[in-house]
Formats: C-alpha cells, sequence, structure tokens
C-alpha cells in the first residue's frame, strides 16, 4: 500500500470516528458522553480511537474546526458573487446550512469566548482563525455593498456582520423548534418563511436590522429581485 492510500484510508478511519462521536455530542451532549460510547458507536476500539485522537476534547475541537472550514469554504463562494443580493443570499444561505448542519460546531463558536481558548494549541490556532477569516468575509461584503452604493455607508460593517449572525442564529433556532407550527400557521413551506425572512433584513429601513438598504423599495420590486437573487445565489 503506497503513502498516498495509507493517508486516504488514516483519514476514512478519522472520519468515521468524528462522524460517530459528533452524532453522540448531539444525542447526549458532551458531558454525557464517554470514550466508551463512541468506541461502541464507531466499531473501533479505544486503543485504535486514541491512536487517531488525543481525548474526548480533541473530538470537539476536530468538529469545531470542520465545520468552520465548510462554512468558510462556502462564504468565499458566497461573496465572490456578482450583485450584492446574490452575495448576501448566498452567505445567509450558507450560515443556516451551517447552524442546520453542523450544530456542535456552532454551539462551540457561540459559547465559547476567544479570550478562553488555548491559541498554542494548532487545532485551537486554526478555529481562531477561520472565526476570524469568516467574519472579515462577510464584513468584506458589507463594504462591497457600501462601494456600490447599495448598502448606506454610514452602518459599520464588522458591527453590521455580529448583528446579521444573532438574526441569522434566531432565526434557525425559531425555524427549527417552530418550522413546521410557522408554516402551517400561514400556509407556507418553512422554506418560505426563512427567504421571507431573509428579504426583510435586507430591505427592513428599521435600524434594527442594520442591514439596510439605501432607500427602501417597492415591495414588489423587492420580491421580483430578491426571486432572482436566491435563484442565482444557488448556482
Amino acid at each position: 500500500m503506497g503513502a498516498n492510500q495509507k493517508e486516504a484510508v488514516a483519514a476514512l478511519h478519522r472520519e468515521r470516528m468524528l462522524a460517530a462521536a459528533e452524532e453522540l455530542f448531539q444525542q447526549k451532549g458532551f458531558e454525557q458522553t464517554t470514550i466508551d460510547d463512541i468506541s461502541k458507536a464507531s466499531g473501533y476500539s479505544r486503543r485504535t480511537l486514541y491512536a487517531y485522537y488525543v481525548n474526548k476534547e480533541d473530538f470537539l475541537r476536530q468538529i469545531v474546526r470542520k465545520g468552520l472550514r465548510q462554512l468558510d469554504g462556502a462564504l468565499e463562494a458566497a461573496v465572490g458573487r456578482k450583485t450584492f443580493e446574490i452575495r448576501y443570499f448566498a452567505a445567509c444561505e450558507a450560515i443556516l446550512r451551517y447552524l442546520r448542519e453542523c450544530p456542535q460546531s456552532a454551539a462551540q463558536v457561540q459559547q465559547v469566548q476567544p479570550q478562553q481558548l488555548d491559541g498554542s494549541d494548532p487545532t485551537v490556532g486554526e478555529i481562531l482563525a477561520l472565526g476570524q477569516r469568516i467574519n472579515e468575509r462577510l464584513a468584506e461584503m458589507i463594504r462591497q455593498g457600501q462601494a456600490e452604493g447599495t448598502v448606506r455607508a454610514a452602518l459599520h460593517p464588522e458591527r453590521c456582520t455580529m448583528v446579521l449572525w444573532s438574526a441569522l442564529s434566531g432565526l434557525n433556532d425559531t425555524l427549527q423548534r417552530q418550522g413546521a407550527f410557522l408554516a402551517e400557521q400561514f400556509e407556507i413551506s418553512q422554506e418560505e418563511f426563512q427567504w421571507e425572512a431573509l428579504e426583510q433584513l435586507l430591505a427592513d429601513s428599521s435600524d434594527a436590522a442594520h442591514m439596510i438598504l439605501r432607500c427602501k423599495p417597492d415591495s414588489t420590486a423587492v420580491a421580483a429581485s430578491s426571486s432572482a437573487s436566491r435563484a442565482q445565489s444557488r448556482e
């Protein structure tokens, strides 16, 4: 077996172990999950697990890093789109997908303060760097919108980024807990509810939203424009 093939096999083993740990952390919680649980769920012995991961905390760090890597790649593609609206919808969709599909990574990012982490650990150092780069991508998206005359020049890009994160986290929580009820209540799909919320964030003229267009457009024009932008954001 060549070196590349050995590396590929090792990566496959690591991924299977990590997937089992992530599912257990989501089901039972990090504190309640043991290495024995991960061993049983993954089908690998404790000895084999420790050959790939230092301890349970190492599993969690790798889960956080994996999720952030996926989000960073998605945002890199999103912010390179043609117009601010297309970039905005693509970026929001990437963040919501991260919150939905990588809940353990997202929970750690939201709960743990950067100053609490040991930046000397290589994995932690990469996590911190990924977080900074992700926020900078979003802030740059705001700056591009300002340069294009779409986003108000008075807004602070970094603060807007924090508001956007908060709004999308709240939207994700609402959809996870009440999505089915809201869909039935308003006779629309959960996806339609999500996109209406994103449109309101984009076009709302209230200062609370912070993601504000220079002028509040005609609602019909917004609906037509945002529909086209949503379609292009998924291409």
